[in-house]
């Protein structure tokens, strides 16, 4: 699109409005943009920061592209309606097709009924996120339109009920009964006619009427299934619970919800230490297990589970902790000011379709606000666009119910343009670099699994770490290469790999003990024992690192201090 424009040069400004970047949501995003780059002169890893700080260029080239593209005409924004509620029929038709076991289920993902998201929570919070377009064109369509809305509005709901994503099951029962109710009580600022009211308050019934039906009918369907969604993955625990399932679902929901207050309670001390830029964009799984120190290694039935967090699991302490105070101050302000949109489209708009618009996505904010508030959509580039489409059709709106007596130079906007075709043209290059690694990387850990050691090395020898070297578990692709050269013999390649992975990530507590390893067998003890103490100072239980820590203390002839490390290792089993 942005070659188009581009293209039509001068003539550009003749089709489009482009005086709606003097809009305060633009000089906003530009703050998020210029804090979110700022901030990456902290971090750790800039191979991580610089891909997300693209995301976030992406998703508001998004908005800008959606103001101008929805504000040229009406037609612009029915059609954008319809599209949106096509693509949640098929993706609601996908997690239906994986629930009854009749199709999709190739598909990867942790639990059923993950749609193309993996994640059953990403998933349900990706149809929220369609729900307020859909909800638009149940009450406005009319026709067979309408008849596909309302067919689309029952699966989605039903869906989002399947998935048992807590969070946008409060966030979708919020939205629905706070949007008809808006409707039904009749808002003075709607001032329906008499017809308007009766054809309003008939849709919005029936919109109730679907969403309560959806809902028991995924309860009668979870009930009558052997699906078990909020099924812990801790097997110790089953032979502990004897409980019935909803039981159960209840104590891991209380255990999950203790969970993310821990996490949110560190996360507040990351942001406080760094308070002006934050750690980096990019860079709070790095820094995590530095706040955290009690990454737990257990050992259970001969199975080791370790937990990797990638998330604070809350988009608005994740900004906070990552790009500092500013950077949290411009998100709160982009949210206010679509808010605030809303609420003068509701108030000043001429025309009844736009009010009901704002006021539909309004509801969509506050319940897609509260679903990032205990959950992760930031973390995909689908949910953000979705949330600049929503967003790019409030500005449009606004601009046109609020024009600006100014003009544009045609030559500034063809900068511009030039501009963010130069950065998106850098980040497609990123991307595809970064998508090839991946592939690379996979093919290296099936290479690690099988101890094919040469193929490991080959593998990430391929992938180009300057654009991606953390693995989706945060683990640096050099630890894979010098775990092959160690267990190939070769002790000075891996401690080399060893210290590349860790400027990668200097708190990955395998990093840090494989290090403590090779600099034992290069006969460099005190060295060995810092590294070590470095990975139990993350991880104070990290069985590994004890036992190597107490090995080397054993042949430094330091007896007592190896035999308190053993003891230690053995109190702590």
């Amino acid at each position: 699109i942005i070659l188009v424009y581009i293209f039509q040069g001068s003539g550009l400004s003749h089709s489009y409005d482009f005086t709606v970047i003097f809009r305060a949501i633009f000089p906003i995003t530009i703050g998020c943009i210029v804090v979110s780059g700022l901030s990456l002169i902290k971090a750790i890893n800039l191979a991580d920061g610089v891909f997300e700080w693209l995301k976030l260029f992406v998703a508001f080239t998004c908005l800008y592209l959606a103001s101008l593209i929805l504000g040229r005409n009406k037609a612009s924004l029915s059609f954008l309606t319809k599209s949106v509620i096509l693509a949640a029929l098929i993706m609601g038709l996908i997690g239906l097709g994986q629930y009854f076991q009749i199709g999709f289920t190739e598909i990867p993902g942790n639990n059923i009924l993950y749609g193309t998201m993996v994640n059953a929570n990403l998933f349900a919070s990706a149809l929220f996120l369609m729900l307020p377009f859909i909800l638009f064109g149940a009450l406005q369509f009319s026709g067979s339109w309408y008849m596909l809305s309302l067919v689309t509005l029952t699966g989605v709901i039903h869906v989002i009920a399947l998935s048992e994503a807590r969070a946008v099951w409060g966030a979708t029962l919020i939205f629905i009964f706070g949007m008809v109710m808006f409707v039904l009580l009749g808002h003075p600022q709607l001032k329906f006619s008499p017809k308007e009211k009766y054809s309003y308050r008939r849709r919005s019934f029936t919109v109730i009427a679907i969403f309560l039906i959806s809902s028991v009918g995924a309860i009668w369907s979870h009930s009558h299934s052997n699906h078990h969604f909020c099924e812990f993955s801790t097997k110790p625990l089953q032979t502990e619970l004897q409980t019935s399932e909803p039981l159960r679902r209840s104590i891991q929901s209380l255990t999950d919800l203790k969970g993310r207050f821990r996490v949110w309670q560190k996360t507040l001390s990351m942001i406080t230490d760094a308070p002006f830029l934050g750690v980096g964009l990019g860079q709070w799984k790095i820094v995590w297990p530095a706040y955290e120190m009690s990454q737990k290694t257990l050992a259970s039935q001969g199975v080791r589970h370790e937990v990797r967090r990638q998330r604070p699991h809350n988009d608005f302490l994740w900004v906070c902790s990552e790009t500092g105070i500013l950077g949290f101050i411009a998100h709160l302000f982009f949210w206010g000011v679509l808010i605030g949109y809303s609420l003068r489209i509701i108030g000043h708009a001429g025309e009844i379709q736009d009010k009901i618009f704002a006021a539909v996505m309004l509801f969509g904010i506050i319940g897609f606000a509260m679903i990032s508030c205990v959950s992760f959509p930031k973390e995909r580039i689908f949910h953000s666009i979705f949330f600049m489409l929503i967003a790019g059709g409030l500005v449009a709106i606004y601009h046109q119910t609020f024009p600006i007596p100014k003009a544009v130079n045609a030559y500034k906007i063809l900068s511009l343009n030039f501009i963010i075709l130069t950065i998106l043209v850098f980040g497609l290059i990123c991307g595809y670099t970064r998508f090839e690694a991946e592939a690379h990387t996979k093919k290296a850990i099936a290479a690690y699994r099988a101890e094919d050691w040469n193929r490991v090395v080959t593998e990430i020898d391929k992938a180009n770490w300057r654009f991606y070297n953390l693995d989706p578990t945060s683990t640096p692709l050099f630890w894979y290469r010098g775990m092959a050269n160690f267990s190939l013999g070769r002790i000075e390649e891996a401690r080399s790999d060893f210290l590349k992975a860790h400027a990668h990530h200097p708190y990955h507590i395998h990093v840090l003990n494989n290090l403590g390893t090779c600099y034992a067998k290069l006969l460099n003890f005190d060295t060995a024992v810092d590294y070590y103490k470095r990975a139990l100072f993350i991880s104070p239980r990290f069985e590994q690192a004890i036992l190597n820590l107490g090995v080397v203390y054993f042949q430094m002839a330091k007896y007592r201090q190896a035999r308190q490390t053993f003891l230690e290792n053995v109190i702590h089993l």
